[in-house]
């Protein structure tokens, strides 16, 4: 199944499993986001519900990472900031 997710220029192929559950229903999940797991009552309300599932689950994931990489980067900065103070410190000592 192709799919491009909302703010992204790149087309990511996702794999799917589909089966028929007990009560008739079809269960489906993605195999490389076991997170995104859905079900319909048809195959293709199956596939459009796995879908926006896929969609959500990318969404998350994206968040956390932006989340992180700000983590990352405000700490680089205050190791930086930290330092320029000391070699500043001891330039003025010399």
């Amino acid at each position: 199944m192709k799919m491009a997710v909302r703010g992204v220029k790149v087309t990511q192929r996702y794999h799917v499993k589909l089966k028929k559950g007990e009560d008739g229903y079809y269960v489906v999940q993605c195999v490389e986001l076991p997170a995104a797991l859905s079900q319909g009552k048809s195959k293709k309300d199956a596939i459009r519900n796995i879908k926006e599932a896929i969609a959500l689950v990318v969404e998350v994931l994206a968040d956390e990472y932006r989340k992180n990489n700000r983590k990352i980067l405000a700490n680089r900065r205050r190791k930086i900031r930290d330092e320029t103070i000391r070699k500043s410190a001891a330039n003025t000592k010399a």
